[in-house]
């Protein structure tokens, strides 16, 4: 039904219209956006959240009655019903996309869990390794503060907030410090080690884990991973059928 509507709206389009849309890397947008009309077009929204929508606009227009709304209307050439549609568009998108893909995001979820966590650590780069060997030493013992001694003697951008960094997903970063995150207990600061080119010598302690969990946010934010898949391979799709219409296969 999708393929159908779809080429059905392109008809107007000749080959050499349309050759000109995909030199332009248009056709997938166009195509994206009449597939997402098509499965939006039944959408609906709460009456509650349309109410709260129209009150805010009262509110930042100073607008006291439904008159003075429809004039508000009027001077910006458009109607109730299309006003709404088009505001609440975001609104649309995410329920359709919670309705349809957010039943998957548990599995996604828990193959992602792990990249998904956020650590905060603490990191100072210095080049002398005699150095780094004394500042471990100093701060494993208690004789100095972790972020007294980056703030003094880090090379990094870490200097300017006392060696904290985070928090940030534990897959993010130099593959070292990817590492250092996985493995290390927190409290734990790790015996100098090189990083970088040219090297630095870095002294790292983990501060905070963050485990993720699955709520709306996070949710969302798969389904709508997953939902950009699926329009993803359904524009292909049908700019593949297309391209063939117009014998535009190379």
């Amino acid at each position: 039904m999708i393929h159908e509507f779809v080429e059905n709206e392109l008809t107007i389009l000749n080959a050499e219209t349309f050759k000109l849309l995909s030199k332009h890397r248009l056709s997938e947008l166009l195509v994206n956006r009449i597939i997402i009309e098509y499965i939006l077009k039944d959408v609906e929204v709460d009456k509650d959240i349309l109410a709260k929508i129209k009150e805010d606009i009262f509110k930042k227009n100073n607008l006291q009655n439904e008159d003075e709304f429809l004039t508000w209307l009027k001077k910006s050439n458009v109607s109730e019903s299309t006003f709404f549609k088009d505001i609440s568009y975001n609104i649309r998108r995410n329920k359709y996309i919670l309705d349809n893909f957010g039943k998957n995001t548990e599995s996604l979820f828990l193959k992602r869990q792990d990249a998904l966590d956020c650590a905060t650590y603490s990191l100072l780069r210095v080049k002398d390794i005699y150095l780094a060997n004394e500042l471990f030493l100093r701060i494993k013992e208690g004789e100095a503060l972790f972020g007294d001694m980056a703030a003094k003697y880090s090379e990094g951008p870490e200097k300017h907030t006392r060696g904290i960094i985070g928090p940030v997903q534990v897959c993010a970063g130099h593959p070292k410090i990817r590492e250092l995150k996985r493995t290390t207990s927190i409290g734990e600061i790790r015996e100098p080690c090189s990083l970088g080119d040219p090297p630095l010598i870095i002294l790292f302690r983990l501060e905070g884990l963050q485990k993720a969990n699955l709520n709306e946010d996070t949710k969302l934010s798969l389904a709508k991973e997953l939902f950009n898949t699926w329009l993803n391979e359904q524009s292909s799709s049908i700019i593949h059928s297309l391209k063939v219409k117009y014998n535009l296969i190379n």
